[in-house]
């Protein structure tokens, strides 16, 4: 006996392709959510956990700069109470190496003798202050302010005094080598018998805005337009008056 196959035509054809799974839809809309719920976490959880973990991390750094400021203004503080004990006509001893005294007010104090080796002392005010015979070995002396201050035979050698004020100083006998007063203000000052062979960032002019004597040493290469210029008598005292 023959045996028939009975003809499907296209319905066969459509029969025997493969179905689409019916879980394809959903697993996509699951994948979907997963998505959309990694969205939420990172918008919702996690990056304002991030946002805030930063702000707390850079408020903890300024808090301790702040601390850190703080602190140094109350030790500066403190070195000034110090330095200003020791402020006396008497000679005392007067230990001030390595100090910090950065940007502090010190003006009128009675310092001779004063040991400021590799001392800050930058933009200190020591206005009409006594410091003859004060040493300033290595001391940051930038921007300091020495307005007629008394800083004869005082030492500065390797001092960094760009910037400093001088004006109406007596520096006799001082010993500025190796220093570098680039930018400082020396109108008026008398520089009788100081020391300033090697002292960088002298003005050209020097010689026309300080008093000197035969016994001031100049750097090598520099001859003044004359060899002394003396002091002038000005209402009963001897000053320095550049012409």
């Amino acid at each position: 006996m023959t045996t028939h196959t009975p003809s499907c035509g296209s319905d066969c054809n459509h029969k025997e392709s493969s179905p689409t799974s019916p879980a394809t839809e959903p697993e996509a809309a699951k994948g979907e959510g997963r998505t959309d719920l990694r969205r939420l976490l990172w918008k919702d959880l996690i990056a304002p956990l991030i946002a805030a973990l930063l702000v707390g991390i850079l408020s903890l750094q300024i808090q301790a700069g702040l601390d850190d400021r703080r602190s140094d203004q109350d030790d500066r503080r403190e070195n000034v109470r110090f330095v200003r004990d020791r402020s006396s006509e008497q000679v005392l001893d007067r230990p001030f190496r390595s100090i910090d005294l950065k940007g502090q007010l010190m003006p009128g104090l009675k310092l001779n003798k004063a040991d400021f080796q590799g001392a800050n002392l930058s933009g200190a005010n020591l206005e009409k202050t006594d410091l003859s015979d004060a040493d300033f070995l290595d001391a940051d002396l930038t921007g300091a302010k020495f307005f007629l201050a008394q800083l004869d035979s005082a030492d500065f050698r390797d001092a960094d005094l760009v910037g400093a004020d001088f004006r109406f100083a007596d520096l006799t006998d001082a010993d500025l080598r190796s220093t570098d007063l680039s930018g400082a203000d020396l109108w008026a000052v008398t520089l009788f018998g100081a020391h300033l062979s090697s002292t960088k960032g002298l003005p050209a002019d020097i010689d026309s805005r300080s008093c000197y004597d035969e016994n001031t040493s100049w750097p090598d290469g520099y001859i003044p337009k004359s060899p002394e210029r003396p002091l002038t008598l000005l209402r009963g005292h001897w000053v320095c008056a550049p012409g």
